[in-house]
């Protein structure tokens, strides 16, 4: 999708990832070290997995949908809109029209999102490497970022991360 990744970062990711399905209680037989270990099981997994069902069909339809919850403050129902397009165009990004269609999602659909914005982001990433300070500088914007997301997804309710330990309702 125009992100750059070096050996490093992805090791660092899968590394990340295995943990992760670890900590979730994942099957060790089911957790890889490599990308081509993860898109080889990806791939046998998808080869033998079952037609979707309708309730796959609600499930993608409700995801797809989601954008058009959230909370903007302006142009409310035109923002929605647009948020829910380049939603589908990102899923339309990794699925074919068959899989689409599957899902309960429209087959129409293009995968303009990712392709207007591939150039500008692998530009962005790739200068990153070269000037100092720009990669926590577009971290910062990333984070801003995250946050106006989490704003228009919960409204004014605060958001943040459950840390191990913290005191929060539910903790045990």
């Amino acid at each position: 999708m125009g992100v750059p990744v070096t050996p490093r970062e992805s090791r660092a990711v899968m590394h990340l990832w295995k943990y992760t399905c670890w900590l979730m209680g994942v099957d060790e037989k089911w957790l890889v070290d490599t990308e081509r270990d993860g898109i080889v099981l990806l791939h046998h997994t998808l080869m033998t997995q079952s037609q979707p069902d309708w309730t796959s069909q609600e499930l993608g339809q409700a995801l797809a949908q989601e954008p058009l919850e959230r909370h903007f403050s302006r142009f409310e129902k035109l923002q929605r809109k647009l948020a829910y397009q380049k939603h589908l165009s990102v899923s339309r990004y990794f699925l074919d029209r068959t899989k689409m269609r599957q899902l309960g999602l429209p087959e129409s659909v293009s995968a303009w999102y990712p392709m207007v914005t591939f150039f500008p982001r692998l530009a962005s990433y790739g200068v990153q490497r070269y000037i100092p300070g720009l990669r926590q500088w577009q971290q910062k914007l990333g984070r801003r970022a995250q946050r106006h997301v989490l704003t228009q997804m919960f409204g004014d309710t605060e958001q943040d991360l459950i840390r191990p330990g913290a005191d929060h309702p539910g903790h045990v």
